[in-house]
């Protein structure tokens, strides 16, 4: 199982990297990470470009979409969920710090229950 992480964010490219950061560390690391961008100044769009080699060389894609029709999360979400490509699809709060093996104890549910439909 492979997941994606879609990270909708505004103008927060501090709280953004520290998310990143978590998520480059987990023990069972993710197949991608979108980041929706909702806002309109160019710091989200630098920090993506800036960090994509380091995700790159721990195997995950790092992608980094402008959201051009509404300023909404919903629309941000709905746009991750149309360019994600994993099995599995992880909405994360750009100020998310996650626990290191967040997404090794995600999968372990999905593997002990396969017909689970979401994880909370």
């Amino acid at each position: 199982m492979q997941v994606s992480v879609i990270i909708p964010t505004y103008n927060r490219a501090k709280d953004l990297e520290r998310c990143l950061d978590s998520i480059i560390i987990q023990t069972k690391l993710p197949k991608e990470v979108l980041v929706i961008d909702n806002g309109r100044d160019t710091k989200t769009r630098v920090l993506i470009e800036r960090r994509k080699r380091e995700f790159k060389e721990k195997g995950i894609i790092l992608k980094y979409i402008e959201n051009d029709i509404e300023n909404s999360l919903t629309v941000a979400k709905n746009i991750g969920v149309k360019y994600s490509i994993g099995d599995i699809v992880s909405f994360l709060d750009d100020d998310l710090i996650l626990d290191r093996n967040y997404y090794e104890e995600i999968l372990k549910i999905y593997r002990e229950k396969p017909n689970a439909l979401g994880v909370e």
